[in-house]
């Protein structure tokens, strides 16, 4: 009996992402569009190698896709593309690599193409797009692929007495920055202990790790648990339930085995473990490699292409565990089926992550929530909840709820949860020089706040009025990203406040609503272009160019806004396009591709400063720049 929930949600599964409301940054309020044309025929070649970018050696069997972009009429795009979603983008086409890594592409016409490769043991290079132009004329494109092998992590754990712990969960986490301050974030692979307490953690993108055993109880209401047991055989009647529960906040729901405890089901990773001497369950706290249960104090470790790391082993302290039960209430009263969450500190609060050591609970028909196998420490309790744009009462408001809790030796009673209004942003749109009788709009214009860090979220959107205004349903305190989508050919220029230019698009709620917010508009846009030469003055096909802002710490912090912190790839002719930046002062650099994973990090963008360039920005304008392919130092 039991299952499992959570409330970090799979972004492939795109049927309950819209049921959800959640959003993916960079792909929002992206219409589905249908699979476009057949690439026109042409006579042109496009061949190369796909190579192990660690050891240059061929990659056989790898599956090399490219797209074209070509209007209605077979015509070529005039300008790069920047995603492959594009309108024009093309049916894909697809051949498999021989055995030394050779493949060929023919009769193709002239024009762009985005080319990916992938191949077992690799991490794919969608990311970021990589475009081939070809010309018309005799000689064949020669484009080389590069993947870069997959690392991995093993080694061993123990508890206490130097005793192998079976079927531990083992989790890679990725260390990053946000608001100046480490956080373990995005697990990228888990693997479970063997009778030896040996774990392999395989498929691992190159770049820096933490390796941890997450402590995450989930507890939920037996009686919910046997309502959805009693449903799981009718697909039916578990999707409608799984959506009644996703509008209450909890937006995960997998079948598990689950062990009954009084009124709870409690399921969590791990060993089973019996009870301590005094009938106490026995638990173990989110522990880091080598021991420690301090996210700041864990070794880091820092994988290239291929590496394997091994005796990386930690250290258990398995210890009796208390309970933690409360109500959670709303001013209309209890709030039923509904997660909290016990996040300890350093966890990332980001709703595309599994922040580390979370413990969730599901609250009952009458708001009574129940945490098992707590250990000792400072924690927050956390939840809020954010009606469904389409589904939930349009006069539900967004609420929160943020607890300090202490948990010590003793199980705790009687925690008093209240949930309370979330905090309101309103404003107005201005769409600079348009003398239209009726504002720019389309039933899709919404103004939304973005969590600093979040990869998906659910907002509460601002819906735009006739007369531009607007108000968003309300957030939790916080820092956010102020975004604006869904009038085709107008771009966010500039947001504003009090007459004052807020740089980037950064605002900070703390307790009362924020009002007179102004998002300005504008169908011009600036960008920066150029070609990159490597060290001996050829073109560069292989590098990526970055640009990010010269006159904000906030990228040292770890906040990355798309419209001022940009990754691109150098096309085939070594040229590069990096539209739709906000006016400002950056830096811009060339460097030697490396794993999209690795580029946002402030210390690697810290060592890009010195071999950047420095430009200004200015609205609408387009700055050209040529550049030679920097190596930092270490790299």
């Amino acid at each position: 009996m039991g299952l499992r929930f959570a409330t970090r949600w799979p972004i492939s599964n795109a049927c309950l992402l819209a049921l959800t409301g959640v959003l993916c940054a960079g792909w929002i309020l992206q219409a589905q569009r249908s699979l476009g044309l057949e690439i026109p025929t042409g006579t042109n070649v496009l061949f190369g190698r796909v190579l192990d970018a660690g050891s240059g050696a061929p990659v056989a069997d790898a599956v090399v896709t490219i797209i074209g972009f070509f209007d209605a009429s077979g015509r070529a795009v005039s300008e790069l593309p920047r995603t492959r979603e594009v309108p024009e983008a093309s049916q894909p086409r697809n051949v498999i690599t021989n055995g030394n890594g050779y493949y060929v592409f023919r009769n193709l016409p002239a024009g762009r193409y985005a080319i990916a490769a992938m191949a077992f043991g690799y991490l794919g290079n969608s990311y970021p797009i990589h475009i081939v132009e070809l010309n018309s004329g005799d000689k064949p494109v020669d484009v080389a692929v590069r993947l870069w092998k997959y690392a991995a992590i093993s080694g061993t754990v123990v508890d206490e007495r130097g005793e192998p712990v079976v079927g531990a969960p083992v989790t890679a986490l990725r260390r990053a920055m946000l608001g100046g301050t480490p956080i373990l974030r995005q697990s990228y692979g888990q693997a479970q202990t063997d009778d030896r307490g040996v774990y392999r953690l395989a498929e691992l993108p190159p770049g820096s790790y933490v390796v941890g055993v997450l402590a995450a109880p989930t507890t939920v209401p037996a009686s919910l648990a046997a309502q959805i047991d009693a449903v799981a055989s009718d697909r039916t009647a578990a999707f409608e339930l799984r959506g009644q529960l996703i509008s209450a906040g909890a937006l995960m729901v997998t079948t598990g085995e689950g062990v009954r405890i009084g009124d709870s089901v409690l399921q969590r990773p791990g060993p089973v473990l019996p009870p301590a001497p005094d009938g106490r369950m026995l638990g173990y706290a989110t522990t880091f490699a080598p021991g420690t249960s301090n996210a700041a104090d864990a070794t880091v470790l820092t994988l290239g292409s291929g590496e394997e790391r091994t005796a990386v082993h930690l250290s258990l302290r398995i210890a009796p565990t208390v309970r933690v039960s409360g109500v959670l209430t709303r001013p209309s009263g209890p709030v039923k089926n509904f997660s909290v969450q016990l996040f300890p500190p350093g966890a990332a609060d980001l709703s595309d992550t599994e922040p580390a050591g979370v413990a969730t609970a599901i609250t009952d028909a009458a708001g009574a929530f129940t945490f098992l196998a707590i250990t000792p420490g400072q924690y927050l309790v956390k939840t809020s909840l954010v009606p469904n744009w389409e589904t939930s009462d349009p006069g539900e408001v967004p609420m929160w709820a943020t607890h300090a809790l202490t948990v010590g030796e003793a199980d705790i009673t009687g925690l008093a949860v209240a949930m309370k209004p979330g905090i309101r942003v309103s404003g107005r749109v201005e769409f600079k020089g348009w003398t239209g009788s009726a504002m720019p709009s389309s039933a899709y214009a919404t103004v939304m706040l973005r969590p600093i860090g979040a990869g998906s979220w659910r907002p509460s959107r601002g819906r735009l009025a006739a007369d531009g205004t607007f108000q968003t349903g309300g957030e939790p305190p916080g820092r956010y990203l102020v975004m604006f989508q869904g009038v085709a050919g107008w771009w966010l220029e500039g947001v504003s406040r009090g007459g004052r230019v807020i740089g980037d698009d950064v605002i900070e709620l703390e307790a009362a609503d924020v009002s007179g917010l102004v998002l300005t508009m504008s169908t011009k846009v600036s960008k920066v272009s150029g070609l990159v030469a490597d060290a001996k003055g050829a073109a560069d096909t292989a590098a990526d160019v970055i640009v990010f802002p010269a006159d904000t710490a906030l990228w040292r912090e770890g906040t990355f806004n798309d419209r001022r912190v940009r990754l691109v790839h150098t096309t085939s002719a070594a040229a590069f396009e990096v539209p739709h930046l906000a006016p400002g002062e950056y830096y811009i650099v060339a460097i030697r591709a490396r794993p999209a994973t690795e580029w946002q990090d402030p210390s690697f963008l810290d060592q890009l400063v010195a071999g950047a360039t420095k430009f200004t920005l200015g609205e609408g304008a387009e700055h050209t720049v040529q550049l030679k392919t920097f190596t930092p130092r270490g790299r």
